[in-house]
């Protein structure tokens, strides 16, 4: 990643904005006015060096990832074997060197991320609510009975001249439990799961699977061991409005400060992300807002010109695909 340079810095950054109070009257969900306050407060206090991850340490996550790949710029050790005479601004020896640099940490990493590509997460879910906890409880005492009054249960069957019925054991189910003891532990290890609670699991496995978890997880330990952090973000897609989750670029990470050490909860986080002119046309910008954009970033990130991406009183779909601008992207719990 290049030396960012976010937009609109002076009047974020000299204009430090504050946060807005919550709607009185009004679905928070259907206050754009609201969202757009909470955006820019967010985004000032990126600047101002006020969030978890301050706007100074982007550029210096950007020159530790040089060193991880052992790109780094060699005018440092030049400057300090070799400065720059004060008259003339030239360097005076050590011309027979080689600055080239020698990439010793690459190797290091690669075993590194090696060692973590062995770990992967795991999904459990548990249903909470009372219906369902009752049916837990229902399926583990009976599971139990079943066991406990088998030969009970035979013995009354071959006495009615009843042919029991063979069950056919379920691969998915633990032996059933013998004892109290062996309940509950057969319980800890996650034995009597709901077909709710098993089908949700295969959705929270399809949704990372559209996601290209793998990739997602192969940048995640990077920057582990880059920069020693690593961000995600689920969200909806608003096109598919199928549930996912994407890689959230630490340096372009927003969070508000909080008291809480750990981070475990956060109540306010965004994101700068870059999206073409067509993602934002998918995500419901109108034409005149993205005329504005085009406008605003022509030229910038490698922008085309305006005239290239609006010609002739239309589109041109391809340039668009290729003219990116920054937006902010977050969630609120409060």
């Amino acid at each position: 990643m290049a030396d960012f340079t976010p937009p609109f810095i002076d009047k974020y950054k000299n204009n430090p904005v504050g946060s807005p109070r919550d709607p009185k009257g009004v679905e928070k969900k259907d206050d754009e006015e609201w969202f757009r306050r909470k955006a820019e407060w967010l985004y000032s206090l990126w600047l101002t060096d006020y969030a978890y991850v301050p706007f100074s340490n982007a550029n210096e996550y950007t020159n530790l990832r040089r060193y991880a790949h052992g790109r780094q710029s060699t005018l440092k050790y030049m400057d300090i074997l070799d400065p720059k005479e004060p008259t003339t601004g030239e360097r005076s020896g050590f011309y027979n060197i080689s600055w080239d640099i020698v990439p010793v940490f690459p190797k290091y990493r690669d075993r590194i991320r090696g060692a973590l590509s062995r770990f992967d997460f795991t999904t459990s879910v548990q249903a909470l609510d009372d219906n369902s906890e009752m049916d837990r409880t229902f399926m583990k005492f009976m599971s139990y009975v079943q066991e406990k009054e088998k030969e009970w249960e035979m013995q009354i069957n071959a006495a009615m001249g009843i042919q029991p019925v063979e069950e056919i054991p379920d691969q998915s189910m633990m032996t059933k439990p013998r004892s109290l003891q062996e309940m509950e532990m057969f319980e800890s290890m996650g034995a009597y799961r709901l077909p709710l609670e098993a089908s949700f699991e295969k959705l929270l496995f399809k949704s990372a699977k559209l996601s290209e978890w793998d990739e997602i997880k192969l940048r995640l330990e990077e920057d582990a061991i880059d920069i020693g952090l690593f961000v995600t973000q689920d969200y909806t897609d608003p096109i598919s409005h199928v549930p996912m989750v994407r890689y959230v670029d630490p340096a372009f990470w927003i969070c508000a400060a909080t008291r809480d050490n750990a981070y475990t909860e956060i109540a306010d986080c965004a994101e700068v992300r870059f999206l073409t002119l067509a993602q934002c046309k998918d995500y419901g910008m109108t034409d005149d807002q993205i005329h504005e954009a085009a406008n605003l970033y022509q030229g910038l990130y490698m922008n085309p010109s305006w005239n290239t991406v609006y010609r002739n009183g239309q589109w041109d779909w391809q340039q668009m695909a290729l003219s990116r601008m920054p937006s902010s992207a977050g969630k609120s719990s409060t």
